[in-house]
């Protein structure tokens, strides 16, 4: 499962970066007068991303570190390499998990959705053990975007997260509110609930 994980992310990096040469040759004799705004078109010749450490995290204030937020870098193997990105991700301590749905990954929570403790072998969510990426921004050949963007559909002011955390005698599940800076891509997690039932009701008044 992780293998294929890195091949889908391998496959989403070469098209995102062959369906850019393909726009950009398609608009460079448009009108360039439109205002810009916080797209992947923003970039900076001079500009590279901010570097993070690895930052371990305690979602459910035991003072046990439960996740760690690490970044990395993925390019082209071309020389030299045409395009890649800086990924900000999540992943586990030991056996916990964070939710994750097929294709499409782990900011797909809604207001009102909810957590199970257990998800059938064949449903598109469920609890992950490994590295699950969340922010990301893009290079073309040396030029870096300044702008990081969610690993999501929609960009949004914040993104719920669901976690599973392993304890000695039971599990716990919960979900937390995540934000990013847009411009060093830092992550932060703030607000949210968790339960040792079965299920969690996501409630936007627990998230305020």
């Amino acid at each position: 499962m992780k293998m294929n994980r890195l091949i889908i992310t391998a496959l989403i990096l070469t098209l995102l970066i062959s369906c850019e040469k393909d726009s950009k040759s398609t608009t460079e004799n448009e009108d360039t007068t439109t205002e810009q705004t916080d797209s992947d078109s923003d970039s900076d010749d001079g500009y590279y991303p901010t570097e993070h450490p690895d930052d371990s995290i305690d979602f459910n204030g035991d003072n046990i570190k439960d996740f760690i937020i690490t970044y990395y870098h993925m390019g082209t193997y071309d020389v030299p390499s045409s395009g890649g990105r800086i990924f900000g991700s999540i992943r586990n301590i030991g056996e916990n998990g964070i939710l994750y749905k097929v294709y499409k990954g782990s900011l797909t929570l809604k207001w009102n959705d909810t957590l199970k403790r257990t998800y059938a072998k064949y449903d598109s969510l469920g609890w992950s053990t490994f590295r699950s990426e969340l922010v990301s921004i893009k290079r073309t050949y040396s030029k870096w975007d300044t702008i990081w963007k969610a690993m999501s559909t929609e960009q949004q002011n914040y993104y719920t997260v669901g976690y599973k955390i392993k304890l000695d005698n039971s599990d716990i599940i919960g979900w937390k509110t995540m934000k990013f800076d847009k411009k060093t891509g830092k992550i932060y997690f703030s607000d949210g609930d968790l339960t040792a039932e079965d299920e969690l009701i996501i409630k936007e008044s627990a998230g305020k």
